[in-house]
Parts: C-alpha cells; structure tokens; sequence
C-alpha cells in the first residue's frame, strides 16, 4: 500500500455528473461506504470488465445491461462488504438487481438504467436493507461537487482518498476530468491494459501467489491476449488457478520468502540471459 499520500484538496466538478453519499453500515458504522452518481440526461457510459470466471454479481448485470444497450443514468457504488467479487450465488445476483431498484425508485428511473459496482470481501451478501435505506439519503443530497466526498465514500484498505481532476480550455469550450481511484488493486492492471498488447508477455512474481494487484494485473494480460509467467512459491495460491495452458508457471515450494526470493532472482537472471541471447546473439567469453 503506498503511503505518505496527501488527501487532494479538492477535486473539480464536471457538469452531467452528481454525487450523493451515505452511511449504511455495511462493514462497520461510522462512515460513508454507499455512493450514488446521477448521470444526465444523455450521458454515454461505458465499461471494462474482468474476464475471469468468476465473475461477481455487479459484474454481470452490468454486462447485461450494457450489452442490451439500456441508457444508464445512475451508477450505485459501496465498499466495505462484497456481494462484489465473487462467490455469492443466486442470492448475490438478487441482491445486485434490488439494490439498483432501489436507487431508480430513488431517482425515478427504470432499474436497468442503474449500474451496480460493490468492493470489499469475497462470499459476503450484500445488507439490502441497510443500502436502500442510505440510498435515499444519498439521492437527496446529490451535488456537483461532491468528488471528494465521494473519493471517501469507496475507500478500502486506502488510508486517505484518491483522485484528481483538470481542466482544458479548447476553443469549443472548457472541458473538465475527473478521477477518483478506489483502491491500489489495480495499479498493475492499468498499466497492463494502457501498455500491453496481443504476443507481449507478463511476468508476475509473488511468494505468496495471493496478491490482489497482481490477480488484477493477469486478468488485464489475458483481456490483451498476452502471455504470462508466473513465479511464485509455497503452494502458488490463487495464481495456480488463473494460468492459462499457455501460460508458464514456475513455483518455489518453500515456506520461507527469503529462500523464495533467491529461486526468483536466479530466474529473473536467466531470463535476462536469454533475452540477451535473443536479440545480440551469443557472445563469446573473453579471457
């Protein structure tokens, strides 16, 4: 987790877009963890998502709803517990369809206008209830400039909220972006989708084969079509069941990191080698 970071101290509204936040005490009470974003009238929204099979609720109504080409007009955001990732069946499902009807009844609007995006623990269904009660708080407080607010409301394991924004004059007008970043999960998957491309290779090294960011990141280099090499140690946890036939694994099966370690960088020198070998050719050893 990056540390010594400095909350923004503000963040600049952009027309089209309000945000409204509240309490709903999802994993613990005392703080903002539900976010809701009204889109204007006309407003084009688009979406990237996972391929991995196991996809959580959120993830496939928002497929569907994009896919059949329903205008979105809200977008309903909470932390803190996750019907989100994966593995909550039926119910989950269920949960992520009342939730969003929740906010269009809020809003009014339809419930495929909504778009469902939850963060936080894997298996845990989400508390309707407690969200559809805090959903009218938050539509009743929507504002322009409430990205900082909003920032906060979706943190996770961050210690201070994400974002920044800038403005462009351009001779058609002033235009206005925003970022609010959730979570340091995808900082490795980000730059696998800006940089990567179909034949480029991923090599991934975790001791653990468990790191969040790196499962983001080999999900990204499978959307691109790339190849990806995985070093891990211990028994390579979650990262044994995200490789692909195609894919290489090299797995330490020691405990200690500090043994692991030394495996992957006599890999990493090896790998050096030969990628020297590649593009120089083998050089002959002077004496």
């Amino acid at each position: 987790m990056p540390v010594n970071l400095r909350e923004p101290e503000s963040l600049l509204p952009v027309a089209g877009a309000r945000f409204g936040v509240a309490e709903a005490a999802i994993k613990k009470p005392g703080r903002k963890d539900l976010l809701v974003i009204e889109l204007a009238e006309g407003a084009q929204v688009a979406g990237v998502f996972t391929k991995n099979a196991f996809a959580a609720a959120p993830v496939l109504l928002c497929r569907q709803r994009l896919k059949q080409g329903s205008r979105i007009r809200a977008l309903l955001v909470n932390a803190g517990n996750a019907n989100a990732n994966a593995a909550t069946g039926a119910e989950g499902l269920a949960s992520a369809r009342a939730t969003t009807a929740g906010v269009a009844g809020a809003l009014g609007l339809t419930a495929d206008a909504v778009l469902p995006f939850s963060t936080g623990v894997i298996g845990q269904q989400l508390p309707v209830q407690r969200m559809n009660a805090a959903v009218g708080h938050a539509a009743g407080r929507l504002r322009e400039d409430a990205w900082l607010d909003a920032a906060r409301a979706i943190m996770t394991t961050d210690t201070v909220p994400k974002g920044c924004s800038r403005q462009v004059r351009t001779s058609g007008g002033t235009v206005t972006a925003a970022l609010g970043e959730p979570s340091f999960g995808a900082v490795f998957a980000r730059q696998v989708r800006a940089l990567g491309g179909s034949g480029d290779v991923l090599l991934a090294l975790s001791v653990s084969g468990n790191c969040a960011n790196l499962q983001e990141a080999i999900d990204a280099a499978h959307e691109r079509e790339m190849v990806v090499v995985g070093l891990s140690g211990q028994g390579g946890g979650q990262m044994v069941q995200m490789l692909r036939d195609t894919d290489v694994h090299v797995n330490v099966p020691h405990e200690r990191a500090a043994r692991v370690l030394e495996v992957h960088m006599l890999v990493l020198h090896c790998l050096c080698d030969a990628v020297d070998a590649q593009l120089l050719g083998e050089q002959e050893e002077t004496t």
